[in-house]
């Protein structure tokens, strides 16, 4: 019994926790506001919905995201959210 114990305490056993962290940013956005027309004669686009720039909704300001990260091998995924949208997001990467 003893022998066994101790060749369970070589096995390399990782710790999950090394591979999750959080993080929380600070930053600076700026959105331009679009405004969808319609062109009932459909001279400009093919459905008669064209977009053009709309000043009137253009916002900007400061932006506070935060979130947490996590590994898989090489594969890093990316939960968080955003302030200024009050959106979340999902991301994807990889280790380089």
């Amino acid at each position: 019994m003893r022998d066994t114990a101790e060749r369970c305490h070589e096995l390399p056993i990782k710790n999950p926790a090394s591979d999750i962290g959080g993080y929380a940013g600070i930053g600076y956005v700026s959105v331009t506001g679009v405004a969808e027309k319609n062109d009932p004669m459909k001279i400009l686009s093919g459905d008669g919905r064209y977009y053009v720039d709309d000043p009137e909704n253009d916002e900007s300001g400061a932006n506070l995201n935060a979130g947490i990260i996590f590994g898989i091998e090489k594969i890093i995924f990316n939960l968080g959210y955003h302030s200024f949208t009050s959106s979340a997001y999902f991301g994807i990467g990889g280790r380089f």
